[in-house]
């Protein structure tokens, strides 16, 4: 991945619970604030679909071919959507009850695995579930065995 996608996997990092602040039950309110965040912040074209489809599936949805705005993607943008999708997945569930327990994060590959070693972690209990189902997606996009 490129210096761009590293970008938009921190802006979505960022923006990924706008969701809980805003009422998506709502959508009209929720693009408003998207719209803004994009125009305030220049997004180009690409980076606006790349945002909004890592920030869908980033919990619980996975594309479906009804979902037009991933599927206008090309092959590699859906991709590198899935990837940054995946990887933001992980990051929330090692801080499922938010409370940012996880400091100093290092991921190691072990053959075809990964393996995320981390430092001054507390319990993480709730943590360790999330990622358990987590996994699985990460392991269709990545083809990684486990964490």
């Amino acid at each position: 991945m490129t210096d761009t996608h590293r970008l938009y996997l921190e802006v979505a990092a960022l923006l990924h619970d706008i969701g809980s602040v805003i009422s998506f039950a709502q959508p009209p309110q929720a693009q408003l604030l998207f719209d803004i965040l994009v125009g305030t912040l220049r997004f180009t074209q690409a980076g606006v679909g790349a945002y909004r489809n890592i920030a869908r599936y980033h919990r619980r949805t996975l594309p479906q071919h009804s979902h037009p705005s991933f599927f206008s993607l090309n092959r590699d943008e859906r991709m590198i959507v899935s990837k940054l999708a995946a990887i933001l997945r992980v990051a929330n569930a090692l801080d499922k009850d938010q409370l940012q327990k996880v400091m100093d994060l290092k991921i190691r590959r072990e053959g075809d695995r990964i393996a995320l070693i981390g430092q001054n972690v507390s319990d993480l209990a709730m943590g360790k579930l999330a990622l358990a189902a987590e996994a699985i997606v990460f392991t269709e996009i990545f083809g990684k065995k486990s964490f």
